[in-house]
């Protein structure tokens, strides 16, 4: 028979293996019953873990509710247009955008329980524009570093004195009447000031926008919108 249920099996030694299983055993109704105890194990299986998946998920969301820091009202645009550097145009671009969205679909799905949409909900409390000026920063860095060892050298820590004094120096520095150790700082920070000048004549890129809205509705709600599908992405 092609469905056996046991035989018997001889090797070349001459030894004899039994071997039987239980498949087709018992009655029609019996098997039919065990099969749908099977079937119903793995369809309650499946279920529970989703609702269980569900459950966890709406815990997560609540002990994050619970335990507010600034990344959940803050977002960070990391692919900005080059050219827009102008903060008060964010701001409304994106106030706009969470009104949009908030007028259209409300706070339910984004865990307002239904409650009505406030100015609050939209309102940009900080806008940051970070530019591509690594070379500028640094070089205001270098300057700050500069002006403390020429007020350890100089034994001062009068800030109007040293700026009357720099001032003077960059007009001569001979003039300055400044020792030799003295001298070479003020050179160099004289050098410095030179370099931010022409620094600052530049115009630099927008690389990154950090935004920290007043609730967390209005955080959600702008990502919420931003949000494509990675079809959409690859597409793009």
């Amino acid at each position: 028979e092609l469905w056996t249920t046991s035989r018997v099996i001889e090797s070349d030694d001459g030894l004899l293996f039994g071997l039987k299983n239980t498949c087709g055993e018992g009655d029609a109704d019996y098997l039919y019953a065990r099969g749908i105890v099977s079937l119903v194990g793995t369809v309650f299986i499946v279920i529970a873990l989703l609702a269980l998946g569900e459950y966890q998920r709406k815990l997560s969301v609540e002990f994050d509710e619970r335990n507010a820091t600034a990344t959940d009202f803050s977002i960070e645009i990391k692919n900005p247009p080059k050219d827009a550097v102008d903060a008060d145009e964010w701001r409304a671009y994106l106030e706009k955008v969470a009104a949009t969205y908030l007028k259209k679909n409300g706070t339910d799905a984004l865990g307002g329980d239904g409650a009505p949409v406030t100015p609050r909900d939209t309102h940009v409390t900080c806008l940051t524009v970070a530019l591509n000026n690594q070379k500028l920063t640094d070089t205001l860095i270098a300057r700050r570093k500069v002006k403390k060892g020429l007020m350890d050298v100089l034994e001062t820590v009068d800030d109007n004195a040293l700026n009357s004094l720099i001032a003077k120096a960059s007009q001569s520095i001979d003039s300055a009447g400044l020792e030799k150790a003295a001298k070479s700082k003020m050179a160099k920070l004289l050098k410095l000031d030179g370099k931010i000048k022409e620094l600052q004549e530049k115009t630099y890129d927008a690389k990154r926008i950090f935004v920290s809205f007043e609730t967390e509705i209005g955080q959600r709600a702008v990502l919420t919108a931003f949000s494509v599908s990675r079809m959409a992405i690859s597409k793009n």
